[in-house]
């Protein structure tokens, strides 16, 4: 399995010593996560940070295991937001929206709901 999407940084996790569990609100996959090896490293630190765009590409052998994701920075609002009262709690409700349902099958969103949440998480 292999996609291409844009979304947001809803969590990120550490995994084992060098690597992070991503987790992504997309466009067209929904809620999503997978693994960026790499991902604790002072280099991906700065884009690994809750509530930034980003372009992914996400690989697995098959759908339903956890995959690797190549992360490109579209937009790195994290840093705005943190001086911001109105950002920072934009940034939380990301977390209760994104967090209301862990099974990953179930919160792809239809159209209607993703535009509703890119307008939230855009303002």
């Amino acid at each position: 399995m292999h996609w291409q999407d844009e979304g947001i940084i809803v969590g990120v996790r550490r995994h084992g010593e060098t690597s992070a569990i991503v987790e992504l609100l997309t466009r067209e996959h929904g809620r999503h996560m997978g693994l960026v090896r790499g991902g604790r490293s002072k280099r991906m630190q700065p884009m690994l940070q809750m509530g930034n765009d980003v372009l992914a590409e996400w690989r697995a052998r098959i759908e339903d295991h956890l995959g690797d994701y190549k992360l490109e920075a579209k937009t790195m609002r994290a840093a705005l937001e943190a001086f911001d009262g109105c950002g920072l709690k934009k940034t939380a409700s990301r977390l209760v929206f994104a967090d209301g349902n862990p099974d990953r099958k179930s919160t792809r969103l239809n159209s209607s709901h993703l535009g509703i949440s890119y307008a939230v998480f855009c303002l």
